[in-house]
């Protein structure tokens, strides 16, 4: 018996030494809290930094998006007249812009001169009568009102048809002469320029007149 106790007592000595070392070892090679804890901070700084670059490429994309609908708007409203024609009549110093498809004509009565723009299929027009036409005055059975027309105010008179419930045509008359070679009306309002228009002017139309420009004063 004493022999083997003898015997045993160097393995244990054995087995103690060699926990020992290994747990040395293993303090010594096991990642400090400190280490863990800035380890994980470095993580957690690139998954904020990475939000914060995503975060800025959407606002980039949404402000280039909010840019270009509303370069596109502004291209929409300004081609408007796109690829329209332009007319320019010198000797009563004004132009105005139509559709490809519009035609200009020049005729004359009494001896006046009328501008006459029409569409292709002669339902839509507009008359530009510097000298005035025929001689006539305006119908009593008519309404007035200011406008704007070739950035000058002439009066708007509307001519009502026969059943005074829908309008039949409407003339832009200056009271005095807004350009040379234009005449004024007289005291009975003969004579005078104007120009016509169907008084439910369509988009086209009203596109139209607003191109309507002096060139001469």
């Amino acid at each position: 018996m004493a022999n083997q106790r003898g015997s045993i007592i160097p393995v244990i000595a054995f087995l103690f030494g060699a926990a020992v070392v290994v747990t040395i070892f293993g303090y010594m090679l096991w990642p400090k809290d400190e280490e863990i804890y800035s380890n994980s901070t470095i993580d957690a700084n690139k998954v904020v930094n990475a939000n914060a670059a995503n975060n800025n490429a959407n606002a980039t994309n949404g402000n280039a998006n909010a840019n270009t609908n509303t370069n596109t708007n502004t291209n929409a409203a300004v081609d408007a007249t796109a690829g329209w024609k332009t007319y320019e009549n010198e000797k009563f110093g004004f132009t105005i812009k139509h559709p490809k498809d519009w035609s200009v004509t020049t005729g004359t009565s009494n001896n006046a001169t009328a501008i006459y723009v029409q569409s292709a299929d002669n339902k839509e027009f507009i008359y530009v009568l510097p000298q005035g036409e025929f001689d006539r005055g305006t119908p009593t059975n008519n309404r007035t009102e200011s406008a704007t027309l070739g950035q000058k105010n002439p009066t708007r008179f509307i001519f009502w048809n026969t059943d005074q419930n829908n309008p039949a045509l409407c003339w832009y008359q200056f009271p005095k002469a807004p350009a040379t070679n234009w005449v004024a009306p007289d005291a009975a309002g003969k004579g005078g320029n104007r120009v016509e228009a169907p008084c439910l002017e369509s988009e086209t139309v009203k596109t139209i007149l607003s191109t309507f420009t002096f060139t001469k004063n």
